[in-house]
């Protein structure tokens, strides 16, 4: 999978993608075409856009698009 293949995916609003990031579980839900949940671990934002899902440095400090090369585990 690429990180636009994710992306697409998110944008779709088909269902959560749940991923492994330094050994944290993390996902993705898209409750809404402007609304989604993102965590890692036990922090959580809620943002409007698949660019802010995308963007938001919840990881660590680091966005999804920092550290898509090194998630495990990716769940649909």
């Amino acid at each position: 999978m690429t990180i636009d293949d994710f992306r697409v995916r998110v944008g779709s609003l088909a269902s959560h993608i749940l991923f492994d990031f330094n050994k944290k579980p993390c996902g993705v839900d898209p409750l809404g075409k402007n609304e989604f949940d993102i965590w890692c671990g036990n922090e959580l934002e809620k943002v409007h856009s698949v660019d802010e899902v995308m963007k938001c440095p919840i990881f660590d400090g680091k966005s999804l698009e920092d550290i898509f090369d090194s998630i495990e585990n990716v769940e649909f």
